[in-house]
């Protein structure tokens, strides 16, 4: 088994609907950190599209899907990296055979387990995490189930099967989880209970999506003003990645998507978008490694597993899980809960 990897936090800014140019933006970021000995590269959810479903053309990235997957496939063979290319938006009726035979069906959603299958049939997208492995297979996918409340009117989740982890080429098992998903801590412990040590979570968070500023909580002298809606979202995003890592005792990878070069900390971009960034390896015992500010750019982040075992052995959480009469193994609904 692996003691140590080296991961890539790609945090792109991604253009609107222009799918080619974050590509080609993405893949030279892949290729930096290749150099920096990089064994996985982890880029932002929608990298290719950004978050802009009003826009024309938004919703016919997803016929392109199956192009940009086979690029990325053939950067991972040539570069020898892994690489979990954030999110590809994908028709709700995509083949799922396409992938060749190549190892997709060892997949953290089930091909057919969403919600399209009740009567939604080619309305709607899918947004998808796809794990390639350095050889260009595809070891894993996994199509986000929790989603955030904008979403819903343009996507369709998987809401049917289950979170399942999966087998990685170092040895150790891994799951992938998508943005608001980090505000579920049920998913992170059906990874866990199926053995993932590493959970890798692209995502597109903002800064103004919490609470407005003129909000109050308590009463009389013990009410409190919330400063700002990025503040709000720095507390929640940075205070989740490490709880999760630690109640888990399991390597967070959180790749957000970042601020466009040059624009100052707190600006909105051309969608009146501020960005939050906090893109991490949140581990237990450490903290959060690696943690970028709002603009794009890239992190390697090495991850000692030697760690994650120390916290495994003061916290037992695993053990836990495991025991036989573990209280909360009725809410899981992994297919027979592995040893963690």
């Amino acid at each position: 088994m692996a003691t140590h990897l080296k991961v890539a936090i790609i945090q792109l800014y991604a253009e609107p609907v222009q799918p080619a140019r974050n590509f080609e933006r993405a893949a030279a970021f892949i290729r930096q950190a290749a150099a920096q000995g990089a064994q996985l590269a982890v880029l932002p959810e929608y990298h290719l599209s950004g978050w802009a479903p009003e826009r024309p053309g938004f919703a016919d990235t997803a016929t392109l899907a199956g192009e940009y997957l086979a690029r990325y496939r053939a950067l991972a063979r040539e570069l020898r990296v892994a690489i979990v290319p954030g999110t590809i938006l994908e028709p709700v009726d995509v083949d799922d055979d396409r992938s060749e035979g190549n190892g997709a069906g060892a997949s953290t959603g089930a091909a057919g387990g969403s919600e399209a299958q009740a009567g939604e049939k080619g309305s709607g997208m899918l947004n998808t995490a796809y794990f390639i492995g350095p050889d260009g297979a595809i070891i894993a996918r996994y199509r986000k189930k929790n989603l955030w409340h904008p979403e819903r009117a343009h996507l369709v989740p998987d809401a049917a099967s289950p979170h399942s982890a999966f087998d990685t080429p170092w040895d150790f098992r891994a799951g992938m989880l998508v943005c608001w998903d980090l505000a579920f801590p049920e998913a992170f412990r059906e990874l866990v209970a199926d053995g993932a040590r590493v959970i890798i979570v692209p995502s597109f968070w903002l800064a103004d999506e919490g609470p407005s500023p003129d909000m109050n909580h308590g009463d009389g002298d013990d009410a409190q003003t919330i400063a700002t809606k990025a503040a709000t979202e720095r507390l929640f995003v940075g205070s989740a990645c490490v709880t999760r890592a630690f109640e888990n005792t399991a390597a967070i990878v959180y790749v957000n998507a970042g601020a466009p070069a040059g624009l100052a900390e707190g600006a909105v971009d051309g969608q009146g978008y501020e960005y939050l960034g906090l893109s991490q390896v949140a581990m237990p015992l450490q903290g959060a490694l690696g943690k970028m500010g709002p603009p794009e750019g890239v992190n390697v982040v090495d991850i000692d597993f030697s760690v994650l075992d120390k916290a495994e052995e003061a916290y037992k959480v695993r053990e836990d899980i495991a025991r036989e009469g573990w209280h909360y193994v009725r809410t899981l609904s992994v297919g027979g809960k592995q040893d963690a």
